[in-house]
């Protein structure tokens, strides 16, 4: 009887307000991410309002827009409205039961707040952007962050050993971003503070040589390096990477680091895929591994499945998963050799995977991604059965050019086929895409949650 006495405008707003409570709840869709830009009196008092928010978040992002200063931090302490906000939002932070990244942007962290910081028991990764923490000999709580990323922007010595040497138990995953030289140097200087857990590294500076001083005295087995990283001769000794298993860069680079390491997996991070014509070259520096190869993502130029088959069983023969994403949605068949149909060329060697996935990718008009072909890959299915009797799962993927490092669980429905041999029969394993009245829905349950959101100066999403 109410809704009688309210006006149309009223009523709409009301009736969009309540559907998308409704959707908000029954989808179990709470606040993942809290990206906070404001820096004034009227944001800071929404949220104080509004702070109860802040406890269902996964991240935050704290990005104040500050005046433009060069080279400034800004306190956390203090009565100022950076201090006045980080003072409000961190005793939240630390009851917290879902946060898992914190980043923090030009902040100067004194010792009172780096306490709070170090004692969320869920959070995992912390993200410096041009942040410090202020050195100090105050005895901190032990830490369960596993995750520690400099954000590009210049990283000072003291700091950076300060913070390293806080999370030297629980530290898992490095991200050097462009400050390799003052992070690597830091870390020889902490000899005598052990780092038992630390064994993956993300490096984007384009001094490669300075992981030279990443010595046996740390455990790094994972590494990946930056595509856009230009071509560097590499003089490393055996000593530096020695444990290496996992590497993530472009080829030129794997060509020079895998002989004599026991690398293990290799993805190429380069945006220009390789000829067919110069694979196996590449295949056999992988072969140098003091290892076995049995996990490898490449690009090549186009699909001919018995040749690249067959310099992979001859080059990695214990080769067991295998990504593949070229630029030719076209498959070159070999033609008829003319010796029955229950011949083979990998009949006698045949190789080990049991894994595939092939991306295919090509230019696309605006943010329309091609629908996938069943026949084409059910096609590609029986050729890929045919030269690796241990296949068990197989995926085909159509993406935009642009989309590279996408997860397949990220893929549309409609541009992607996957299927599992149990038994020994194929079943394709469909996900129920969206309808079109389905995505207008929540394409508009999405507007209206950042309408509402924003404000109360918190940009939320799923």
């Amino acid at each position: 009887m109410i809704c009688h006495f309210l006006g149309p405008d009223e009523r709409k707003s009301l009736s969009c307000t309540c559907r998308a409570m409704f959707a908000f709840i029954n989808t179990e869709a709470p606040f993942r991410k809290l990206k906070l830009t404001k820096n004034g009196l009227s944001e800071l008092n929404s949220l104080y309002r509004y702070s109860r928010v802040l406890a269902f978040a996964t991240e935050v992002h704290w990005k104040p827009k500050f005046e433009k200063r060069r080279g400034r931090h800004h306190s956390t302490n203090g009565l100022t409205m950076v201090g006045l906000s980080m003072q409000l939002i961190l005793p939240i932070l630390q009851t917290s039961s879902s946060l898992r990244l914190f980043e923090i942007h030009r902040l100067k962290v004194c010792p009172s707040h780096q306490r709070i910081i170090l004692s969320v028991p869920t959070l995992r990764e912390l993200v410096l952007n041009q942040s410090i923490f202020v050195p100090s000999t105050a005895k901190m709580p032990p830490s369960s962050i596993t995750s520690l990323s400099f954000v590009p922007g210049a990283t000072q010595p003291a700091p950076t050993a300060h913070i390293l040497r806080l999370l030297s138990e629980s530290l898992e995953v490095l991200d050097v971003s462009y400050s390799s030289r003052t992070v690597y140097c830091t870390l020889v200087a902490l000899r005598t503070v052990q780092f038992p857990h630390l064994v993956s590294l993300r490096h984007n500076s384009l001094e490669l040589n300075t992981l030279a001083l990443l010595t046996s005295h740390l455990s790094i087995t994972k590494l990946y390096i930056l595509a856009t990283i230009s071509y560097q001769q590499l003089d490393f000794t055996p000593d530096v990477l020695p444990g290496l298993r996992d590497l993530s860069s472009p080829w030129w680079v794997a060509e020079q680091l895998v002989p004599g390491r026991p690398v293990q997996a290799f993805a190429d991070t380069g945006r220009k895929p390789v000829n067919l014509d110069d694979l196996e070259a590449k295949l056999s520096q992988l072969a140098q591994s003091t290892s076995t190869i049995d996990t490898l993502q490449m690009g090549v130029t186009c699909i001919s499945a018995v040749r690249i088959f067959l310099m992979l069983a001859k080059r990695l023969p214990q080769l067991k998963r295998l990504q593949i994403w070229t630029p030719n949605i076209k498959l070159r068949v070999n033609p008829d050799t003319g010796k029955g149909t229950k011949w083979h060329p990998l009949k006698k060697c045949p190789p080990l995977i049991t894994d595939i996935e092939i991306r295919f990718r090509r230019p696309t008009k605006g943010s329309t991604r091609p629908p996938i072909s069943r026949p084409f890959c059910h096609w590609m299915l029986y050729l890929a059965g045919k030269a690796c009797p241990s296949l068990r799962v197989a995926m085909f993927a159509v993406l935009d050019s642009t989309e590279s490092d996408i997860e397949p669980i990220d893929i549309p429905p409609a541009c992607k086929f996957k299927a599992c041999k149990t038994g020994g029969e194929w079943e394709e394993q469909r996900e129920r895409a969206w309808t079109a009245s389905e995505k207008e829905k929540v394409d508009g349950l999405e507007d209206t949650l950042r309408k509402m959101v924003s404000k109360t100066t918190l940009f939320a999403c799923q």
